[in-house]
């Protein structure tokens, strides 16, 4: 911000806006933003159509603006993005200008905005005029750009959606008060409904804000209108010129038919009347003969025509029910399928949650046996008392586990001790399936893992001797 400030100092009459960027607040958007589609087409390219127009040290705004235009518009929900036809966007930058007042920058800009369809119809365009003042001290010159921008996105909607029209009203003047005034943001005018809205043009009823219809916005809204009746004209006429061209073909169709069957009937009128004139014994009752002859077979050929017209009207109508019916059976067929694959969906994630059900209580077990084993070694370290005894010419360590404790339900256990003398001298050992019912000569002693001391590991007495328990582990 301090380089900018420095540089605009520098280039005070020629460099204004040179770190400015071009931003639409995110509430302004909100409040012109819809849930819905309202633009039945989808958003295709933008193209910039202005040519080599020369805005001097604002060409960097006229850059910028491409970018808002184009974020702008794919920024909200107007078009349907599903659709196979598509709108481009063109814009021109018709008119410029930009001057200095005093402390005030001036910018006056003219965008001229096409919407055109895949078959190259125009069916929206407008041209917008904006203009802006910007503090010749500050960054901010690019209110005019923004503010076209802006009246491009209101006009839009309104043109779709008519019964935006009042809210458009309000949102046409803001953008105009926010662009004049270089001191306040557009946020200070989108107040709806209460309050004090703009500071001209209003009436208060109710403590309710009425704004007057902006001539501008009015005009827009008025050549929209005239632009939406010339497409619903062009639409018309081309489904006029359809439904002419398909009759005149029906015509040219029939017409080719009945001259096939006059031809027919003029070669055998002219037969009848050859052979007539060849006959001088003929009357004139054998004329008339030839003559019903004649109508008995056109009649009869009608009749036939008739009869392969209403067989082919059966046709196409069976054929029709024949394929609503295999419609219907796809259709059932599909749902059928789609509540198959919701049932073994269900199925699935219910074993799936039940799965988990069991995991989880098995490693709850899990954790709570071994939590219970983990709290029986402990108790039976820090409760167990060992001494030494000598027994059949041996030393043993051996003890009993306090009666509280009892034996493990998890298996046998071990129990390391160290044995001393008070001259000196240790012995680490291992009473392996320790039994700890009798701290005599019983038990434990009887086997050789029973915490058997050697004689060569410590030189005084077994009543000399202690023995501390150093851990307490299971045997498997």
């Amino acid at each position: 911000m301090r380089l900018c400030m420095l540089i605009s100092l520098l280039f005070l009459f020629n460099s204004y806006g040179f770190c400015e960027k071009v931003e639409i607040s995110s509430k302004w958007k909100q409040s012109i933003d819809t849930d819905y589609v309202i633009i039945p087409y989808a958003l295709g390219k933008i193209i910039d159509n202005t040519g080599g127009m020369d805005f001097g040290i604002h060409q960097r705004g006229a850059a910028d603006f491409y970018g808002l235009l184009r974020k702008s518009v794919r920024d909200v929900n107007f078009f349907d993005k599903t659709s196979s036809n598509k709108l481009s966007l063109i814009y021109k930058v018709e008119s410029f200008s930009a001057d200095k007042r005093g402390s005030i920058i001036h910018v006056d800009v003219g965008i001229n905005y096409q919407l055109v369809d895949n078959n190259g119809d125009i069916l929206f365009e407008q041209l917008i005029h904006s203009t802006g003042n910007s503090d010749a001290y500050s960054d901010d010159y690019l209110r005019a750009w923004r503010a076209n921008a802006q009246k491009f996105m209101v006009l839009l909607r309104t043109r779709w959606d008519t019964n935006f029209a009042p809210r458009g009203n309000h949102l046409w003047q803001a953008v105009e008060q926010e662009a004049l005034n270089p001191n306040r943001g557009i946020d200070s005018y989108l107040t709806i409904g209460v309050g004090s809205a703009f500071s001209a043009g209003k009436s208060v009823v109710g403590g309710a804000v009425d704004v007057l219809a902006d001539p501008a916005f009015s005009a827009a809204i008025q050549q929209q209108t005239t632009s939406m009746q010339r497409e619903l004209d062009r639409q018309r006429s081309r489904e006029i010129e359809a439904k002419a061209y398909s009759t005149r073909m029906a015509a040219e169709r029939r017409q080719a038919s009945t001259s096939s069957l006059s031809s027919s009937l003029s070669s055998s009128y002219s037969a009848s009347s050859s052979s007539k004139s060849s006959g001088s014994s003929s009357s004139s009752s054998g004329g008339n003969s030839n003559i019903g002859e004649i109508n008995k077979k056109y009649q009869t050929e009608r009749e036939k025509n008739l009869k392969v017209q209403e067989q082919k009207k059966l046709e196409q109508q069976k054929a029709y029910e024949e394929k609503l019916a295999k419609e219907q059976k796809v259709r059932e067929e599909e749902e059928r399928q789609r509540e198959i694959q919701l049932a073994n969906e269900k199925r699935e994630k219910d074993r799936q949650a039940e799965k988990e059900s069991k995991e989880r209580e098995q490693l709850v077990k899990k954790q709570r046996e071994e939590q219970e084993r983990n709290n029986y070694l402990t108790n039976v370290k820090n409760n167990l008392r060992l001494k030494a005894v000598n027994c059949y010419g041996n030393n043993f360590a051996v003890g009993q586990i306090p009666k509280g404790l009892g034996l493990s339900k998890h298996g046998g256990i071990n129990v390391h001790y160290r044995a001393s003398c008070p001259g000196g001298g240790r012995y680490n050992g291992i009473s392996k399936n320790f039994i700890g019912m009798i701290a005599g000569c019983l038990g434990d002693t009887f086997s050789q893992d029973g915490g058997l001391i050697p004689k060569d590991a410590l030189s005084c007495k077994a009543e000399d001797m202690t023995v501390d328990v150093t851990n307490v582990t299971f045997t498997r």
